[in-house]
């Protein structure tokens, strides 16, 4: 079961927390759901300014965290490499489908997670290509 869970992109988290946030909280004033401006803390560092931290910077942090740990995943040598790619580009296609046709999700923060995703889709497909490409090269060396 776990083998199973390995291959799904963790880019999907934010994609999920998202929508139910969305779903749960679907007041919208002006296309922005009211519920991501809202400041999750507020630090008032040594130098007197104030550091605010809102909703929808901390599922961008999410977002990023899931970003670190998928490219980490793609430098894995494991015959599930196209399946994760696949599963990736499946994941940014439901972030680009939704980002068009649903208006709540016609947001800033939104397209920066879809950006995440495209992020996470490229650099797995070439980390895959780099990693492959040394295969071969060692395999060369090492047959001659």
């Amino acid at each position: 079961m776990s083998k199973h869970l390995a291959t799904v992109p963790m880019t999907i988290i934010p994609l999920v927390l998202y929508l139910v946030v969305a779903g749960i909280f679907g007041g919208v004033s002006e296309g922005h759901p009211e519920v991501w401006g809202r400041i999750a803390f507020s630090v008032t560092l040594l130098s007197g300014g104030v550091f605010t931290m809102a909703n929808e910077h901390l599922i961008l942090i999410v977002g990023l965290i899931c970003l670190f740990f998928e490219i980490w995943k793609s430098t894995r040598q494991t015959s599930q490499e196209m399946v994760d790619q696949v599963f990736s580009m499946l994941v940014f296609i439901a972030y680009l489908v939704l980002f068009i046709t649903v208006s709540r999700c016609s947001m800033a923060v939104f397209f920066l997670l879809m950006l995440i995703s495209l992020i996470d889709v490229i650099a797995g497909f070439l980390v895959s290509l780099r990693t492959a490409r040394r295969s071969l090269a060692v395999e060369n060396n090492l047959g001659a």
